[in-house]
């Protein structure tokens, strides 16, 4: 499941077969798929390259592209789960500041919002539901 415009490598393809750029904001695969195809479409009208050579090359970009486009996709995926734990640790540190302005502090629920920052922070989800559960049993 794709979450970033990914393109297809028959787009890639079609668009350096042409002459055309990519999308501005065009992912690092398809970026390099692009240079190589165009490269690959000079070097063949240069007359350094034989048709036999150009297809066996283009094969291998295309499944280059793939495997980079799936090491990317992966990437996204930890970045995107590193922005949730910021976001997500973001509100709670505010909700301990606000809980730290009370009257009378909440001072389990302050512990187990740190204890879950942390948890976030450092990928320890074991030690914030190891210290969620002490603190219930008290």
């Amino acid at each position: 499941m794709r979450r970033y415009d990914a393109m297809t490598y028959a787009e890639i393809h079609a668009r350096a077969a042409r002459g055309e750029g990519l999308p501005p904001f065009a992912s690092l695969p398809d970026r390099l798929c692009w240079e190589w195809l165009r490269t690959l479409k000079a070097n063949y009208e240069r007359g350094e390259l034989d048709e036999k050579g150009l297809r066996r090359l283009k094969q291998e970009a295309r499944l280059a592209h793939a495997d980079y486009t799936e090491g990317f996709e992966r990437y996204m995926a930890v970045c995107r789960e590193y922005s949730d734990h910021c976001r997500e640790n973001g509100q709670a540190v505010r909700a301990i500041l606000a809980g730290l302005e009370a009257a009378e502090p909440d001072w389990r629920a302050l512990f187990l919002l740190a204890a879950d920052c942390l948890g976030r922070t450092l990928h320890d989800e074991t030690t914030a539901r190891l210290l969620r559960g002490r603190t219930m049993d008290n």
